[in-house]
């Protein structure tokens, strides 16, 4: 194969944090695509320190400072020079960056690269609406100013970018508004589907009454709607929980969340639990009665996809890429975002009719097989990468 011939050197560029060793999770995803050439990752150290090490790849992780205009300082500033030394010094030929954001330091680099007479092609990948998600997750001051500032950093990547990755139709339809030149290749985002689908082998849901939720507390998630709903359910169901699962990411809304749950005195029914591995999450959504995910805006909503891999009924909003999941009534259930009434109602429907919903979670669970796979998601970064050479090859 030509990959074992000649070696791609391939850089992935992102805010990512990672650990030392890797998680579980993401030792499988760089082991994955470690067949596809020597690969280099460029992130955050979860601690202040700088990192070096190899784990199936090369890793060189920035410290993660404590004040997000450090962190920024670090990408836009320091992360060009640190690219253009892998390209000169490790001969990197192609650089992946995992959003259009991150990109703009792989941007940089590659144009400057290219000064020099190196040919570098760039990836942009996109997980979401990167125009709007930060607005829907905190509190921005100045918002005009700030978009303005994004809208320029986006337009200065997506310009230089020759190859685009999109999750789902809906981050298609935004990566072809901002560059509608550069070929865009369609394929979910890595999960650990295996972690998921063993978990579901040994499902026992029947008598449960758990609705579970799990992803980044802030506004962006609709956790608040979820809460209201449960509260109109709950008198009904009082052996139902509802589990909250996610890393607070803004206090104030955090302190809403409890604020309302206090409010309708169910703070025994409602329980917070912080980030879990994929294989804890995974057991989670298997012990569950029903997955919720009550988003305003999604790339994919991969979480939907794993909850589904176990078997487990799944409610999701009418957003983003959710609706290329759910097929309503067949594979789970789609609600308009913040209809309380609609989302109430659907989860009275599942906790009155277990069978008929574990029914419709085996269906979703035979739909997760054939969305994702590690051999999909390889074969994905395969065409981009020979996309990605042929550009770099080509005189």
């Amino acid at each position: 194969m030509e990959y074992e011939k000649t070696p791609l050197k391939i850089c992935f560029v992102g805010s990512a944090r990672y650990s030392m060793p890797l998680s579980t999770t993401d030792a499988k995803k760089v082991q994955t695509l470690s067949v596809l050439g020597e690969l280099f990752f460029i992130g955050f150290s979860k601690d202040w320190f700088p990192r070096h090490f190899t784990q199936s790849a090369n890793f060189f992780l920035l410290p993660d400072a404590p004040l997000r205009i450090v962190r920024y300082g670090e990408m836009f500033f320091g992360l060009p020079f640190y690219l253009l030394w892998l390209i000169f010094r490790h001969r990197v030929a192609i650089l992946v960056a995992q959003s259009p954001y991150d990109g703009v330091a792989a941007a940089a680099a590659k144009q400057v690269a290219g000064y020099f007479g190196r040919r570098v092609a760039l990836v942009v990948q996109s997980h979401g609406d990167f125009e709007q998600h930060i607005f829907l997750q905190r509190r921005i001051f100045f918002p005009r100013l700030y978009q303005m500032v994004m809208n320029r950093c986006a337009d200065f990547t997506l310009r230089r970018a020759d190859v685009l990755h999109a999750i789902s139709n809906a981050t298609r339809w935004q990566l072809e508004q901002w560059n509608p030149h550069a070929r865009i290749f369609q394929f979910m985002a890595w999960t650990d589907m295996e972690s998921f689908v063993q978990a579901g082998n040994t499902r026992n849901s029947q008598n449960q009454q758990t609705i579970l939720y799990a992803g980044v507390l802030t506004p962006l998630k609709g956790v608040i709607h979820l809460i209201n709903a449960y509260v109109r359910i709950a008198p009904d169901f009082p052996d139902s929980q509802l589990i909250l699962i996610g890393q607070t990411q803004n206090s104030a809304y955090m302190r809403e969340l409890r604020q309302q749950i206090y409010h309708h005195q169910i703070e025994h029914l409602v329980k917070f639990m912080s980030p879990r591995p994929q294989v804890e999450l995974a057991k989670q959504m298997a012990q569950a009665r029903v997955f919720v995910l009550p988003s305003y805006s999604e790339g994919l909503g991969r979480v939907v996809l794993e909850a589904m891999a176990t078997g487990t009924p799944v409610i999701g909003t009418r957003v983003g890429g959710i609706p290329e999941m759910i097929t309503p009534g067949e594979t789970g259930f789609l609600v308009p975002p913040a209809d309380e009434g609609a989302l109430a109602d659907t989860l009275r429907w599942v906790l009155e009719h277990p069978q008929e919903a574990d029914m419709m979670g085996q269906r979703a669970r035979q739909f997760a097989w054939s969305f994702f796979s590690a051999d999909l998601y390889v074969e994905g970064f395969r065409k981009i990468f020979d996309a990605a050479r042929q550009i770099i090859e080509t005189p």
